[in-house]
């Protein structure tokens, strides 16, 4: 008996579904890297997917308690390589940034959030995650257990986690390939190295120089536009009439005139 030709049953396609990261959740990722990466029992000479599972351990566990979704761990580490890239960007930048007199806190990290702005073209949205990561050892310390390891064991197959994504990359130059590495870098070696070093530094002076200008024009013209708008407010008091004012609200009013006239008055 001839036997039918049977279609094999279809397979489901994959959907990727992508799911967004909430301030807590990158709370809770930043605080199970630290966790993971003070442990005492850890050694420093495990694999990188091995300290990655402790860590999704630990995240899923605690994911399950807060009612956060459970993750994968190439979830966890293709946010954290983003994430960490961008928080380190933010804390050099208040580190580098001094308040000026008579700025508080407050106004000195809207400042500051202006700056990152300008300099990445982008807002920063991670300040749950800066605001515990900022002082923690193992986070600030480029040269701690888990930055050592993975900067020795790292090869062609596992993701750029930490070393050389703690510290900004220079403005306007993009990573090099992997696969371009090995020449490059026997390249660079076997003319100038140290020369090769001064180029990047120069073109990262020249893109900051540039940047940092472009943002002294922009708060000189806010500057400007809060004068105006003050000498603006100035000469509206200068035209208020007193016929009939309570006295006391007059002396108010000439009060104000004397000091306008004092401000703008020919000998300034």
């Amino acid at each position: 008996m001839a036997q039918k030709n049977v279609d094999p049953e279809p397979q489901a396609e994959t959907v990727k579904v992508r799911t967004f990261w909430s301030q807590e959740e990158e709370l809770l990722l930043a605080e199970c890297f630290i966790q993971i990466s003070e442990d005492p029992r850890i050694g420093s000479d495990q694999k990188n997917d091995t300290f990655w599972y402790k860590i999704l351990d630990a995240y899923n566990d605690q994911a399950g308690k807060r009612g956060f979704p459970i993750r994968t761990k190439n979830m966890l580490t293709g946010k954290w390589t983003p994430m960490n890239r961008e928080v380190s960007k933010f804390n050099s930048l208040v580190n580098e940034t001094q308040a000026m007199s008579g700025e508080n806190d407050a106004d000195l990290m809207t400042r500051i959030e202006i700056l990152y702005r300008a300099r990445e073209k982008s807002d920063f949205k991670h300040k749950s995650a800066w605001n515990f990561l900022k002082g923690k050892h193992k986070w600030n310390n480029p040269e701690s257990t888990n930055a050592r390891r993975n900067r020795h064991r790292l090869t062609n197959n596992e993701p750029e986690l930490f070393g050389d994504d703690e510290l900004p990359r220079p403005a306007g130059l993009h990573r090099i390939a992997k696969s371009q590495r090995s020449s490059n870098s026997t390249a660079s070696s076997g003319s100038n190295p140290q020369m090769f070093q001064e180029m990047i530094q120069q073109q990262y002076e020249l893109d900051r120089k540039e940047k940092m200008e472009r943002i002294d024009r922009e708060v000189n013209s806010r500057v400007e536009l809060n004068y105006l708008k003050k000498v603006t407010e100035d000469l509206k008091v200068l035209q208020i009439s007193m016929d009939g004012m309570n006295p006391i609200d007059a002396a108010i009013i000439n009060a104000q005139k004397d000091r306008i006239r004092a401000l703008y008055g020919p000998n300034n």
